[in-house]
């Protein structure tokens, strides 16, 4: 049986409401710095989230770099970032975990140092809420609701809201140049 363009049109169609892309956690993202004391220079920070390690993301963001100035925190602007809740081309993503990376460097710092956050971005289904679980980070990095310093590596906002979620480098708490570990406790924070 031959059909007809007009009705393979209307199958496909009808497919397309048939089978939903589910959108999954996402949010506005900003990636800071915080100093607590006063550097030497003035120096440069650069965000990356397209590194090549990111799994199950709609959406990932961009680079951005920002110039420190002061004691406190400076930000930059990640853009948009989404989870993947549905399977495609193959991956497995309606089940596994929407994993989301960002590094970070700085340039003309007294003591240079890179860090990273790798997080799982998912749904908690039945709770109406989204989350971001830090999987591995640098020692002090974390994922607020505002602008103002927090210690949590999970982060908690509800489904049909974006954020926004400002993930907090703190160079000057690390040791070494690249390190990933967990803090002694974990904190929790929810919009």
């Amino acid at each position: 049986m031959i059909m007809s363009p007009l009705r393979t049109s209307a199958i496909l169609c009808l497919l397309s409401y048939a089978l939903p892309i589910a959108a999954g956690p996402g949010a506005q993202v900003y990636a800071c710095v915080s100093l607590r004391t006063p550097e030497t220079h003035n120096f440069t920070v650069t965000f990356n989230p397209i590194n090549g390690a990111n799994k199950c993301m709609n959406a990932v963001g961009q680079p951005t770099t920002i110039d420190v100035y002061q004691i406190g925190v400076s930000c930059g602007e990640i853009g948009y970032v989404e989870g993947k809740a549905s399977s495609s081309g193959g991956d497995l993503c309606a089940t596994d975990e929407s994993d989301w990376n960002l590094d970070y460097h700085t340039t003309g710092a007294d003591s240079e140092k890179t860090g990273s956050i790798r997080a799982a971005w998912r749904k908690e289904w039945g709770a109406n809420t989204n989350a971001i679980n830090f999987r591995s980070w640098t020692p002090g990095a974390a994922a607020c609701s505002s602008e103002a310093l927090c210690t949590a590596t999970d982060f908690y906002w509800s489904t049909g809201t974006t954020g926004p979620v400002y993930f907090m480098f703190q160079p000057q708490n690390q040791d070494t140049k690249l390190s990933d570990g967990a803090p002694l406790c974990v904190a929790r924070t929810e919009l």
